[in-house]
């Protein structure tokens, strides 16, 4: 398989043509000169203006490339290609002349110089040039051009002390050597060329070569030629082809560069607004502040958020307000240290927003230049959530620690990249007698556990590579026995395994010292691992990923499900499932991450109990990658967090059903909550509710009494009273207000209900009304019953008269002296 860069690139098209193109010519050349005249009749064409004109082209183009970049046909950079530049320029300087003179000695000469010339410059091409040749060029061709023209007004003035160039039609030895030597140096410019193209490929280095090539041709064929005949023309016409395919293939890459300068500038230009309203949308909070004086010059609307405080309270202070006062000097030492060491790692510090609340903040700073000036970039991201969710982790971790240091088995933790010996347990102290102090990394322990150097470094082959194998295959640490020096001196014999966990290996080490009593050993270790995985009040089980067959079970999981599982699948005993769970996560720690822990939540429909599950796969005894899961009971939490959700549904609903108007005032006098039913007995919108302050509802004569109620609720506790509700359509409603006074995470608040009191007001009128009507009935009522007791008495003493039984009883009636009844 091929790897080599340069040998991958492969001959373009154009390539191709203008391999063939130079072939052709080269063709031509060669055949013409062996045999003139092969390809066309033998002529004589005289014609000044079209020599010219050919001519005034090809030093124009030449004089045009020299001073545009070289690396619009190199395509990289590399100073040695810089002084063609040069050679451009010398052609085309000496050939504008030659193209301006009369046939004659300066009119050969001119042209022999200019093709010297070039020759001399490319043949340059050869040697490796500084880096000072690319700074200077602009000064070079400025002064070599100035010299070029100088001596050319020099050779015209004083045309006729030039040496013979030609006579007769033919020219001198003199004009024949000059142009020799510039074709051979051409030839030797053009191999060194055509070396460059066959390591990169570019088409214009290829130009180049071609350039060099029939320029070399051109010089090789002028002492064959004679003035205006067809092979004179003919060299003629290759340097100008040479010019014209050069020139046409700068043009079109500095066409196709202005359009990617331009494309760029536009995206840099679209960059900058999409950074402005990245800026604006950001979703962490961004802070801009003086980096010599730490005023905020500019927030965005996250940090508004973050901070509960307007862009406008925000811009203008000092960035340490931010922060408690407590933590500022803190806080401020971490900045500087920031600032010091141009750390773009986050740091976790607080801020206080508005109301007094302390929120952890995952902040990055970085100062840069806007404007001569410089500016620090803090992006504040609220990690309130992700602090409680790393302290649970602590406590988890805690736990695990604490469950890794009762382990009966001695355990290792090592870094395998650096060698530090991160942790031991006590188990592991207990059987060695080395301390963290003793055994700071491998290298002191491969010299103290086994201090004779030969067999220590077969220890160290075979451990290597059993790391080795176990890192490449994803598999445990192959245990093997060892004699290991202890720090008394003593050696024992022990068994030396473990697991590679990411960059690290936890090392497991089991004393087989006494082997009568090995099997006994690892018995009692086993049971110990059983006591202690049945001590837990955690569910624990382990199972065959690819059966379901259920392998070990601790206590706690025997509570619950019951302790008849041999040969019975989880997914029977656990969920009560006649097939494999669809949310079974053997997929997962088996194949998509072998190793890990995976954690997740599930309710368990057959017992109705919420589990909070830690799946992994281990290897078990028979070597096999089976799932072992433990599952902590966090139903009561989950209810816990469900009450609260119903109790917040119930709250609202029961606000939003009340009779009465129901509000929730700050300190400030503005409303932080109301029911349905105030918002449609005052017609405001729940946007326009968050903006009224309480006494707005109210007229102005009424005003100072209801701030003076307001007021006393916040100072006594409580307080009523009774005005007029002023509703959006300028109804006035009457109604008896009352507050009590509540404090909520530190914050004081008004919480009270209106009654409306309008339909007592008209039972009040009422109750009048028929309260003076009852009086006069009464008095009527009265007077009639008074008369027939007067009549019912003389009837009962007319009847004593006549010697008759009295016929009514009127023993309840009071007789007054005169014999009336009262």
């Amino acid at each position: 398989m091929i790897t080599n860069r340069e040998t991958t690139r492969t001959e373009s098209l154009p390539q191709i043509v203008i391999h063939l193109i130079m072939l052709f010519l080269i063709v031509i050349t060669v055949m013409n000169s062996l045999k003139p005249h092969i390809f066309w009749e033998h002529f004589e064409y005289v014609d000044y203006p079209l020599h010219s004109t050919m001519e005034a082209i090809g030093a124009l183009a030449a004089i045009l490339m020299g001073f545009m970049s070289i690396r619009l046909l190199t395509g990289e950079i590399s100073y040695r290609f810089e002084i063609l530049s040069l050679g451009f320029l010398a052609m085309g300087s000496w050939d504008l002349f030659h193209s301006f003179l009369i046939p004659g000695n300066g009119f050969v000469l001119m042209h022999s110089l200019a093709l010297l010339g070039g020759g001399f410059f490319f043949v340059l091409v050869i040697f490796n040039w500084s880096e000072a040749l690319d700074r200077y060029k602009s000064v070079v061709k400025t002064i070599l051009l100035l010299l070029l023209f100088i001596l050319g007004v020099l050779l015209v003035i004083n045309r006729d002390k030039l040496p013979e160039m030609a006579y007769d039609h033919q020219f001198s030895v003199s004009a024949k050597a000059l142009n020799l030597a510039a074709g051979l140096l051409f030839l030797i410019a053009a191999i060194r060329l055509y070396f460059d193209y066959r390591q990169n490929k570019s088409t214009g280095i290829l130009l180049l070569t071609m350039l060099a090539l029939l320029n070399g041709f051109a010089g090789l064929a002028f002492p064959f030629s004679h003035g205006w005949t067809d092979s004179w023309w003919f060299w003629h016409f290759l340097r100008l082809t040479s010019y014209v395919f050069i020139l046409g293939f700068m043009l079109t890459q500095f066409s196709r560069l202005y359009r990617e300068r331009s494309a760029a500038l536009a995206a840099m230009m679209e960059s900058e607004e999409k950074f402005s309203r990245l800026f604006a949308a950001e979703p962490d909070a961004l802070f801009i502040a003086d980096a010599a004086t730490g005023t905020i010059i500019d927030v965005n609307m996250a940090a508004e958020k973050l901070m509960k405080k307007s862009k406008a309270d925000l811009i203008g202070i000092n960035q340490m307000e931010l922060h408690p006062a407590d933590k500022r000097e803190e806080i401020a030492a971490t900045f500087r240290e920031i600032a010091v060491n141009k750390s773009q790692k986050p740091q976790v510090i607080v801020v206080q927003d508005a109301l007094g609340n302390i929120i952890p903040v995952e902040v990055v700073g970085n100062v840069i230049e806007i404007g001569n000036k410089a500016v620090a970039i803090g992006i504040f991201r609220d990690v309130s959530e992700r602090v409680k969710l790393e302290n649970e982790r602590r406590k988890t971790e805690q736990k695990f620690s604490r469950f890794i240091e009762l382990v009966p088995i001695p355990l290792c933790n090592v870094d395998q990249k650096t060698g530090e010996i991160k942790y031991f347990n006590k188990r592991f102290n207990e059987l060695f007698g080395y301390t963290p102090e003793d055994l700071p990394d491998l290298t002191n322990w491969w010299e103290k556990a086994y201090p004779d150097a030969e067999y220590r470094k077969k220890v160290q082959e075979n451990w290597g590579q059993a790391v080795e194998r176990a890192n490449r295959e994803n598999v445990e640490i192959a245990a093997d026995g060892y004699q290991v020096t202890c720090k008394d001196g003593g050696e024992r014999t022990i068994i030396i395994g473990g697991v590679v966990i990411e960059d690290e290996f936890l090392a497991t080490f089991i004393d087989i010292t006494d082997l009568r009593d090995a099997e006994k050993v690892m018995k009692e270790q086993q049971e110990q691992m059983t006591r202690m995985f049945n001590g837990l009040d955690d569910v624990i089980y382990v199972s065959d990923p690819d059966t379901y067959e259920l392998l070990y079970i601790n206590d706690a999981f025997q509570k619950i499900f019951g302790s008849d599982y041999a040969g019975k699948k989880c997914y029977e005993v656990l969920q009560g499932r006649e097939s494999p769970c669809p949310f079974c996560t053997n997929d997962i720690i088996i194949n998509q991450q072998p190793g890990q822990s995976y954690t997740w939540e599930f309710f368990n429909e057959k017992i109705r109990r919420w589990y909070r599950c830690f799946d992994k796969a281990i290897r078990w005894s028979s070597g096999k990658m089976v799932r072992f899961e433990m599952a902590i009971d966090i139903t009561e939490m989950k209810e816990t967090e469900l009450a609260i959700i119903d109790e917040k549904a119930i709250y609202e609903s029961t606000i939003d059903s009340l009779p009465g108007i129901f509000y929730q005032i700050d300190t400030g006098s503005r409303f932080v909550k109301w029911n349905q039913r105030f918002k449609q007995v005052t017609g405001y919108s729940d946007d326009e509710m968050a903006q009224l302050n309480t006494l707005d509802l109210f007229i102005d004569e009424e005003k100072e009494k209801v701030a003076e109620a307001m007021q006393k609720v916040f100072t006594s506790g409580e307080a009523e009273v009774e005005a007029s509700l002023n509703t959006k359509s300028r109804e006035r409603i009457p109604y008896i207000f009352n507050g009590r006074l509540f404090n909520i995470k530190g914050n004081s608040f008004l919480i009270g209900m209106g009654t409306d009191v309008r339909q007592l007001k008209t039972i009040e009128q009422n109750l009048r009304k028929s309260n003076a009507e009852l009086e006069s009935f009464n008095r009527i009522a009265v007077g009639r019953e008074k008369r027939m007791i007067e009549l019912k008495q003389m009837i009962n003493e007319l009847s004593r008269s006549l010697g008759n039984e009295e016929p009514y009883d009127l023993s309840f009636v009071d007789i007054a002296d005169d014999g009336s009844a009262k």
